[in-house]
């Protein structure tokens, strides 16, 4: 039996209140079996950095076998999994909002990777290879999101390629930053430059009057 110990469900369909109104762990009032596939789901959402629930409603066994083959090769494993229990599921995660999605034949896509991009991307090329396949929505860090959000994200350069764009973007203002600081300090040391030329020309000028009146002369100290 799985050492994941699910936390008890709210009272709802799948919960019950036994003498006090208390609920019981879920895990206590199902078959061993789907104890382990409720666990094995959970793992797999609580891993995810991204999932797609899709509908593969039409696909053959070879074609759901090519299905597999194809999004492994970019980071994403497609299980099919069970409604009721991906609910309960999401539900110990915290996540909510899903019951839209989790109605006829599902398959959970997922991918533990960074570059989400490139997973939304497999996900919405594999839509036109197997063009039964349907995307029901996704979660991205555990957070629900749309079909059109999944086609934007996939829209994304890679993740390297974007990390260094908004580099880029971060170091552009640092750039003007130091041309102004650059530029702000040959204006100060241009200023104090003048500023010793002009005290450097008075020292000489008064310099010369003190000679001049130790001499005698007409001029006087200022």
């Amino acid at each position: 039996m799985p050492s994941l110990a699910l936390a008890s469900v709210a009272r709802g369909p799948f919960s019950c209140g036994p003498k006090g109104g208390e609920s019981v762990p879920i895990t206590k009032r199902l078959p061993q079996k789907k104890v382990e596939d409720l666990a094995r789901i959970r793992d797999w959402l609580a891993q995810s950095t991204f999932a797609v629930f899709t509908d593969y409603r039409g696909l053959t066994v070879q074609e759901m076998t090519q299905l597999r083959r194809q999004l492994r090769s970019a980071g994403v494993e497609l299980h099919v999994v069970k409604n009721t229990l991906t609910g309960l599921a999401a539900r110990d995660l915290g996540i909510t909002d899903l019951d839209g999605w989790l109605v006829g034949p599902t398959a959970l896509a997922f991918t533990t990777q960074e570059d989400v991009a490139a997973a939304a991307k497999a996900l919405t090329e594999a839509t036109r290879a197997f063009r039964v396949l349907a995307l029901k929505g996704g979660l991205l860090q555990r957070r629900p999101i749309s079909v059109e959000q999944i086609q934007r994200i996939a829209e994304l350069p890679p993740r390297p390629v974007l990390i260094s764009q908004v580099i880029g973007t971060m170091q552009a203002p640092m750039a003007n930053l130091v041309g102004v600081l650059s530029a702000t300090l040959r204006s100060l040391v241009y200023v104090l430059e003048a500023r010793r030329r002009q005290l450097a020309g008075e020292a000489e000028a008064r310099g010369w009057q003190v000679i001049i009146a130790a001499a005698g002369g007409a001029a006087h100290l200022a």
